[in-house]
């Protein structure tokens, strides 16, 4: 769950940093749909919240099976953002680093 809201965190801090560098374009056309709607923060406190509710809820059945795909899921998850994050910070280095 660490990894999962860790990689959620930095992925958001670093594109919104990185949406204010005239050089730099996002991408991805959900994120984009949300910020021109202006729900993009509320959707990630809200990811936040049920991807962490969830592992917390998993963690607390007696099932293993549950336990180890609701923590695998969310660390999945949480690495791919990570990465996303890392890369954001790369791409903002390379421009506004300059």
């Amino acid at each position: 769950m660490t990894v999962f809201t860790v990689g959620c965190v930095m992925d958001h801090v670093t594109t919104f940093y990185g949406i204010f560098i005239p050089a730099i374009k996002e991408v991805n056309p959900v994120v984009l749909m949300l910020i021109g709607s202006g729900s993009w923060n509320l959707v990630e406190v809200i990811l936040l919240i049920l991807g962490n509710g969830s592992g917390f809820f998993a963690s607390k059945t007696k099932s293993e099976w549950m336990i180890v795909f609701s923590m695998t899921a969310l660390l999945i998850t949480g690495t791919v953002r990570l990465w996303a994050g890392f890369h954001n910070m790369i791409v903002i280095c390379s421009i506004a680093c300059i």
